[in-house]
């Protein structure tokens, strides 16, 4: 997914990926063609993986001059094997 984001004009971070659900981080306004540009890229990825998962963790984040500051509010354990 990075690597579509790429293609159509967004910085490769180059950090290890962590699997994580953002719900919503705005940093300036998009246009619409461009959120639409970004959208034609993210269907074009294929993906597929299977992992194990024993929690969810709830975070929020707050963006600075030094990066991004992560807040863990919540941990909720899943069942699991």
């Amino acid at each position: 997914m990075e690597l579509a984001a790429a293609d159509v004009g967004y910085e490769v971070e180059g950090r290890p990926f962590r699997p994580h659900v953002t719900l919503a981080r705005v940093r300036t306004p998009m246009t619409p063609e461009r959120a639409r540009t970004l959208a034609r890229a993210a269907r074009a990825v294929s993906y597929s993986a299977t992992m194990f998962v024993d929690r969810l963790t709830l975070f929020d984040s707050a963006t600075a001059g030094t990066g991004a500051h992560y807040h863990r509010l919540h941990t909720a354990p899943l069942g699991g094997r």
